[in-house]
């Protein structure tokens, strides 16, 4: 059964954070600095690298999941440097500024970030996007819980995928910041983890692991788990899932289900579908 704060609970928490809004103010702010200065340094790096081989990309995506039901449709264009090595082995360092649009209709989002690979195999990335949203969530309540305004939000993360003959696998590390434009005094939605943040603004750890088999060139099988934590909200949002892949030098499409959970979405099987076509394929592993 779904289970949500009592008044009570909410209204105790309220307290608390009244009389700990210095501290978290001074912790977001810490790691809004923090993930300016890795902004900042990147784009030094990429003016330091001018004269390296780069190459314009273009990407058209999608992806939708049925529970909790969502789905984005967008494009990406990027950068890429090429500093060091030859892409004919995976021993290569680059970096890419990129830009990603998303809609959903009522639900769009501008996405700007960094990504620095010393070895293609290994490295982080750092941005920040804007997301505004127009229409309640079908999939969420949105009278316990804000669903429409303008959001943001700030990240860093760090991959690593290494690959033996068929099997590859790739572990993920990262941290979200979220923000309202105008905080209200009930919680928002963060509807991709299905977790209600606090209106001052929280911060998320997300940790995902993914293991695969290839079969050939084209096809291959994969399974993920994905948590996502709050730092002021109790519960953890997962998902998991397999899918079948299929890959060329230009497209990406997968198909798969999994089960999904979170504080306000019990468990449920959920299904999910995927495409990438990179109409000017970038320099990141794919």
């Amino acid at each position: 059964m779904l289970k949500l704060r009592s008044c009570k609970t909410h209204n105790r928490r309220t307290s608390s954070h009244s009389r700990s809004f210095y501290r978290r103010s001074k912790a977001g702010a810490c790691f809004r600095l923090r993930a300016t200065a890795i902004v900042t340094f990147l784009g030094l790096v990429l003016l330091a690298s001018a004269e390296a081989q780069a190459q314009v990309d273009v990407a058209l995506s999608g992806q939708t999941r049925s529970y909790p039901q969502s789905g984005v449709a967008g494009v990406t264009l990027g950068y890429s440097q090429l500093l060091w090595g030859d892409t004919s082995d995976p021993f290569y360092g680059y970096l890419r500024p990129r830009l990603e649009l998303n809609s959903a209709g009522s639900y769009n989002s501008a996405n700007f970030g960094v990504e620095l690979y010393p070895i293609s195999f290994l490295g982080v990335r750092a941005g920040g996007e804007s997301i505004q949203n127009d229409q309640e969530y079908s999939a969420y309540d949105c009278t316990t819980a804000s669903c429409l305004g303008r959001f943001y939000r700030t990240y860093f993360q760090s991959d690593l995928s290494l690959a033996l003959g068929p099997l590859f696998a790739q572990a993920r590390y990262g941290r979200e910041r979220w923000t309202m434009a105008e905080p209200r005094v009930i919680d928002f939605i963060e509807p991709t983890s299905g977790l209600a943040l606090v209106p001052t603004g929280d911060s998320l750890t997300l940790l995902r692991g993914l293991i695969g088999y290839r079969f050939n060139p084209e096809w291959s099988v994969l399974a993920v788990y994905q948590t996502l934590q709050a730092d002021q909200v109790d519960g953890v949002s997962r998902f998991a899932f397999a899918a079948v892949r299929f890959s060329s030098s230009k497209w990406s499409v997968g198909l798969g289900g999994g089960m999904f959970s979170s504080p306000l979405k019990k468990r449920e099987a959920t299904a999910i579908a995927y495409f990438e076509w990179a109409i000017l394929p970038s320099l990141a592993l794919r």
